[in-house]
């Protein structure tokens, strides 16, 4: 599903700009390394260069840290376009307390930051959550206010469910000028299990058409 987000992106903006200088893509959060079918080989097969960043991918890469996240500050400007996929831990649906994981977010309020009376444990869980999130967000911002193509990647968000989305930040993005919510059933691209997601970009609708359910 990658490449055919990319590469119609690639002939809107005209590729490599010359045999020196690529179109550079920053993955926030891409999870660990994936040589085969990676959204850093389908760029590497575009012609484009990805510099992914996850602890998982580095263990240097601690976005949680406020050192590290300075350091990407410093570069978030040298790249083309933004895909993020946050972690959705503490926003899963899975978190029904129905034999599974309690919950640890509301669906209104205050409670979409946290609910009331959570272990400390948990708490250190939904503000890690949140921090990464709202890293999420600062970069999408960044690059809608310097008109750079951007990505966000979250689960679906179904009705009365907990998501990154319905936080106030995310709803404020939403609802921006040429923002919009793409969604779409991973199956249909080979993968062996349904698992809707939801896309918020600021990408034409025309190249993301492919992922409108």
């Amino acid at each position: 599903c990658e490449s055919t987000v990319m590469e119609p992106l690639m002939n809107r903006v005209g590729g490599s700009v010359s045999q020196t200088v690529q179109f550079h893509v920053l993955y926030l959060f891409s999870g660990p390394e994936r040589c085969q079918d990676g959204f850093q080989k389908f760029c590497s097969d575009l012609g484009m260069k990805c510099t992914c960043l996850d602890i998982e991918y580095n263990p240097k890469h601690d976005l949680l840290c406020q050192d590290v996240w300075e350091d990407v500050q410093t570069e978030m400007d040298r790249y083309d376009a933004y895909l993020m996929s946050p972690p959705c831990s503490t926003f899963s649906m899975a978190r029904t307390g129905m034999g599974g994981p309690a919950p640890l977010r509301g669906i209104s309020g205050k409670d979409r930051y946290g609910l009331r009376h959570l272990s400390i444990e948990d708490k250190a869980k939904v503000k890690e959550g949140t921090l990464l999130s709202r890293r999420a967000h600062s970069t999408a911002q960044r690059a809608q206010t310097h008109e750079k193509p951007w990505v966000l990647e979250q689960p679906h968000w179904r009705e009365d469910g907990t998501s990154m989305f319905m936080l106030d930040e995310f709803l404020e993005l939403a609802a921006e000028e040429g923002v919009e919510f793409h969604t779409f059933d991973q199956c249909q691209f080979g993968c062996a299990f349904e698992k809707i997601t939801d896309l918020l970009s600021n990408i034409d609708d025309d190249i993301m058409e492919p992922f409108h359910q």
